[in-house]
């Protein structure tokens, strides 16, 4: 038993102690050492790539280590120093390092990192499946590899510097917690996959000197709701906007020639399209499944290619606008003759008239855009439709739902009037929350809430909590609550 003891002591004792020497192109240049769960980096020059090969301490101790200093004098973090190091939850760089290599951090559980401003690149897959929730990449940066921050999933945000020119293939790919990217002006090419499956991602902007899109580069980004592409874009590449299904909006710039097939396919949210003069191809499935589709405008002379699944599952009566001499070419090309409602554009707008694009409600304002009154196209000024207030809010059609109470026995609803009865004697006051804490209305009075807020107007649909206090035949006071849901 003794000797186990001393056997256990060594070992713990070994691994306290644990020296390696990864310098190139001398080995004692550069040493990481362990102790009490840091592994610490020192010496100067560059540190080893290990590529393929697995770093020394990674099979001895690399479930150990939980952090990881670079001290001032390493000038890299090799390429798969640190990867698959699962307990691995944070890492201080220190600013003499300008490369962080390839790997370098993959599938380790790292939740903090600083990236200092002497760093240039950032090596492919480096931080790819961590369990980073924020970057700061800095203006030192030059290069992001490919898939280096792929499967972030908590990352929230990111903030991308002026002197990156090229956000690479899948760099952040699955990032599915990442609700806004700064994409800078620099950048020239969004590579493909960039930012697929970025489920939470709601707007893009990409900047005017942009040329390509890439392949799928926002495939499955199903909440983005509206993209702006600038106007050097050339190309948007296949499956791009794919499954993007709750895109409302997207411009496309007349630098754009070519529509990739499948690039805005499954966009059931899109309701109008406007296709530039400089379209020239439309690829197969480009705007199939586009089932909200209301109208759709090529601007184009000469009716872009198209195959004959372009606009498959759209609705073929919905208004189709060309250039006014084009009529009939677009009748008879492929792709388009399939429309039965082809109109002319006329070449000079009377946008005398309004058109009810959205409509005004009891919870929210809507909205009119200008109407062209010969052709009947849509402008670009829009006005706001104030919304609903008042007794049209009201009448008959509400439906009110007791969903949860402390008192069943104390509140009803009477379907007739919409109004929910709170069966106490006398002395009856009550007080209505929204979901969110808010108070709806304070110091009711009387044994019914007619769905009104303190202001006199009826509520929005939703889910409300009523709080009763009262005095009951025994001059008792009663307390009780119910929550209830509320629907026109």
């Amino acid at each position: 038993m003794f000797k186990k003891v001393l056997l256990a002591i060594g070992i713990i004792a070994s691994i306290a102690v644990a020296q390696y020497y990864i310098g190139t192109p001398y080995a004692g240049d550069v040493t990481a050492s362990f102790k009490d769960g840091t592994m610490t980096i020192s010496g100067t020059g560059k540190m080893i790539d290990f590529g393929s090969s697995n770093p020394p301490w990674s099979s001895s101790i690399g479930k150990n280590i939980t952090s990881v200093v670079i001290k001032n004098g390493v000038t890299n973090i090799g390429s798969s120093a640190f990867s698959g190091h699962s307990s691995l939850t944070s890492a201080n760089i220190s600013n003499s390092v300008t490369i962080i290599g390839d790997n370098a951090f993959f599938n380790s559980s790292l939740n903090s990192v600083n990236i200092p401003e002497s760093v240039t690149n950032i090596g492919q897959s480096a931080f790819k499946n961590c369990n980073l929730t924020s970057v700061n990449i800095p203006n030192s940066v030059t290069i992001i590899g490919n898939s280096a921050f792929s499967g972030c999933r908590g990352l929230t945000s990111v903030n991308i510097t002026e002197a990156v020119t090229i956000i690479g293939d899948s760099v952040f790919s699955f990032c599915e917690s990442l609700t806004s990217v700064y994409i800078p002006e620099a950048v020239t090419s969004i590579g493909s996959f960039a930012f697929y499956a970025c489920t939470r991602l709601t707007s893009v902007n990409i900047p005017n000197n942009v040329t390509i899109i890439g392949n799928s580069a926002f495939q499955h980004c199903n909440s983005l709701t509206s993209v702006t592409i600038g106007n050097s874009v050339t190309s948007i590449g296949i499956k791009a906007f794919q499954y993007c299904n709750s895109l409302t909006s997207v411009n496309i710039p007349n630098s754009v020639k070519g529509i990739n097939p499948y690039a805005f396919d499954y966009c059931n949210s899109l309701t109008s399209v406007t296709i530039p003069e400089s379209v020239t191809t439309i690829g197969d499935w480009a705007f199939s499944n586009c089932s909200g589709l209301t109208r759709l405008t090529s601007s184009a002379k000469t009716p872009p290619s198209a195959g004959l699944n372009t606009f498959s599952y759209v609705t073929k009566t919905i208004p189709v606008y060309v250039p006014e001499g084009s009529i009939e070419l677009y009748k008879k090309a492929d792709g388009w003759s399939a429309f039965t409602n082809i109109i002319g554009i006329c070449q000079t707008h009377n946008f005398g008239d309004w058109k009810t694009t959205t409509n005004a409600t009891c919870e929210a304002a809507g909205e009119k855009t200008e109407e062209c009154s010969v052709c009947g196209i849509l402008g670009t000024q829009t006005q706001t439709i104030p919304q609903l207030t008042g007794e049209e809010c009201g009448g008959g059609t509400s439906i009110v739902k007791v969903e949860k109470t402390t008192n069943k026995s104390l509140f009803r609803v009477n379907p007739v009037s919409d109004k929910m009865e709170i069966m106490l004697d006398d002395r009856v006051s009550f007080v209505v929350y929204d979901m969110t804490g808010n108070v709806v209305v304070f110091n009711g009075n009387g044994k019914v809430w007619d769905l009104r807020n303190s202001a006199g107007r009826f509520v929005a649909n939703g889910t409300y909590l009523v709080v009763v206090e009262a005095t009951d035949r025994n001059g008792k006071t009663v307390m009780c609550s119910a929550k209830v849901g509320v629907k026109r």
